[in-house]
């Protein structure tokens, strides 16, 4: 039987979380730190140099060049993002016509079909995952891998080649700026109680279930399988079996637009 999230100590956590990002109940769109965003845009985008297979991992939900929105309303952060991620691609190199291509490619309308049935058949790996990233310690709410080796997010700290680096929001924005680099990787982990074997093992099963982020949230697990911009398709694995979550808005600016059953505590959902 899974061991699904959550209990009222994990609840608590997930919720000072808050997707770490700052708590603050509005956001105020017109003070969005641009400048800081673009240059963060620039430094990652140096990384891409033109290659679109780089762009799409580097901007998969929860990947470095995925910013997350607090206090927003879904449209404010359906501007806000687009607005990035029009910056992002012009620092990466990429043209506007492999841009609407990765959102074309996402809803298109063969697509959603497509995806709910590629996530129904690779079910039981993606079970055996769930399983293993509850068995991570609880402070790891969020493990993003975005498909290049060795790199990987947890909470708000990004690793990418030999940089490991925690960030905080800015104006509610995330990522912000950078408040701690770590002098390794092991460093890190160790502050979150997270062994080094654990993670590999970790990562290396996400490879193999094609899953780019693991979210621990109040109703269950999210397996996310993919994404551009806003929005994102995966399965909900849910703490209360038998439970039929409800298609939502979120304080992130994400609208959750609905679900479908795959089994007693699994659903397939998009934003």
């Amino acid at each position: 039987m899974v061991k699904l999230c959550c209990n009222a100590a994990v609840i608590n956590r997930i919720l000072i979380f808050a997707f770490v990002l700052s708590s603050a109940p509005v956001f105020a769109q017109n003070t969005a730190p641009w400048d800081s965003l673009s240059a963060y845009a620039k430094e990652q985008g140096a990384t891409v140099k033109g290659d679109l297979t780089t762009f799409t991992r580097l901007t998969q939900p929860y990947a470095p060049l995925d910013i997350q929105v607090v206090g927003a309303s879904v449209d404010e952060a359906r501007q806000i993002k687009g607005r990035f991620f029009g910056i992002a691609a012009a620092s990466s190199g990429i043209g506007l016509d492999k841009t609407l291509s990765m959102t074309n490619g996402f809803h298109c309308q063969t697509c959603g079909p497509a995806r709910v049935e590629d996530l129904r058949n690779d079910l039981p790996e993606i079970r055996l995952l769930v399983q293993r990233f509850n068995a991570m310690p609880n402070e790891g709410l969020l493990f993003a891998h975005w498909g290049i080796a060795g790199d990987f997010r947890i909470n708000s700290i990004f690793h990418q080649g030999s940089l490991t680096q925690e960030y905080s929001s800015n104006q509610n924005v995330f990522p912000g700026a950078v408040v701690k680099r770590f002098d390794d990787v092991s460093a890190a982990l160790k502050s979150l109680g997270i062994q080094q074997p654990d993670l590999d093992a970790l990562l290396k099963q996400m490879d193999a279930a094609h899953i780019v982020a693991l979210l621990r949230t109040p109703d269950g697990v999210r397996a996310i399988r993919t994404g551009v911009t806003r929005s994102m398709a995966g399965l909900l694995f849910v703490t209360n079996k038998g439970e039929i979550p409800k298609p939502r808005e979120e304080n992130n600016g994400i609208r959750i637009n609905g679900f479908i059953k795959e089994a007693d505590d699994v659903f397939y959902f998009e934003s």
